[in-house]
């Protein structure tokens, strides 16, 4: 069985098998040809367009939808060969992991069936998941680097898409009641931007904004402003939340790298992973490792 660390972000979708990658942009729709840019992905007679730019993303915190299954589907398809099976490990909201209900039925939603056969462009494959588990957003920083991590309060600071999740970690376990989600991943912080700067007699779409983010130009003053402010918001929650002053903490997800020079200044004695982008499905790896080799033995 081929173990494989999935992350359904909602900005990228990314995935592991212990020797190669794969990600794409994490748009979908369906019914829709593939013009240039994506997959096209058919699966029980109906047409769906993955990874294409030009598509919108999906802001909503629920990962319950068809997109999300066929998200996976996809990763573990280019990740596969014809006939294999496989033990799946994938990520949810920290909300959602800590509620056993809520988790165990996004659980049984993604492995809805066992046996999967998918067509990607001309390709087409049959695969089988005999297992699938799911973790924190976040917390695949643990088990990537557990000798960092084991025996420590560890604070981690996933900055997502359309969420930031909280994991306050003690020895590598979840601590519930200080682990949290909010909704204001990096699409919130460039709505905040854009309108921001059409208040200040600048439009730009959304979009734009990801690019002034690398380069301010005249507008400096006006995004880092914007920044700070939401760099503090996260200063506030963990306060809210009794994070200790002492707590390591380590910044992980897309939104980090984005963030990296105001993160540093803002949390001078923070750490901003390395494999920030690529931390979760590296981590649900070992996880799946851990799990499905030691039964193994």
């Amino acid at each position: 069985m081929k173990i494989i660390g999935i992350d359904m972000g909602k900005a990228n979708l990314k995935a592991f098998d212990g020797v190669r990658e794969f990600t794409c942009a994490s748009t979908f729709a369906e019914g829709v040809d593939k013009l240039e840019s994506g997959y096209q992905v058919l699966h029980n007679g109906k047409k769906y367009l993955i990874g294409d730019t030009t598509l919108n993303y999906d802001l909503e915190i629920t990962k319950e939808k068809a997109q999300h299954r066929m998200m996976m589907y996809l990763a573990i398809f280019n990740l596969v060969s014809n006939g294999e099976h496989v033990g799946v490990v994938t990520s949810c909201p920290v909300d959602i992991f800590l509620n056993k209900q809520s988790k165990n039925s996004y659980r049984r939603f993604l492995q809805e069936d066992d046996k999967v056969t998918l067509t990607v462009g001309n390709k087409t494959k049959t695969f089988y998941i005999d297992a699938l588990t799911v973790v924190a957003e976040g917390s695949g920083y643990l088990f990537q680097n557990p000798e960092q991590c084991a025996d420590e309060m560890i604070g981690l600071i996933d900055i997502g898409g359309s969420t930031t999740n909280y994991i306050l970690a003690n020895d590598l376990n979840v601590v519930r009641g200080q682990s949290f989600c909010e909704a204001d991943g990096m699409h919130y912080l460039r709505v905040k931007i854009r309108d921001v700067l059409k208040k200040n007699g600048v439009v730009v779409g959304e979009n734009e904004v990801k690019y002034l983010l690398k380069d301010m130009g005249a507008h400096k003053y006006i995004i880092n402003g914007v920044i700070n402010t939401y760099l503090d918001g996260i200063k506030k929650h963990l306060i809210a939340r009794n994070w200790s002053e002492n707590t390591k903490l380590v910044f992980v997800g897309g939104g980090s790298l984005e963030l990296k020079r105001q993160i540093e200044e803002k949390f001078p004695h923070s750490t901003i992973s390395s494999d920030a982008l690529f931390d979760n499905c590296y981590g649900n790896h070992r996880i799946g490792v851990l799990i499905w080799e030691k039964s193994r033995e």
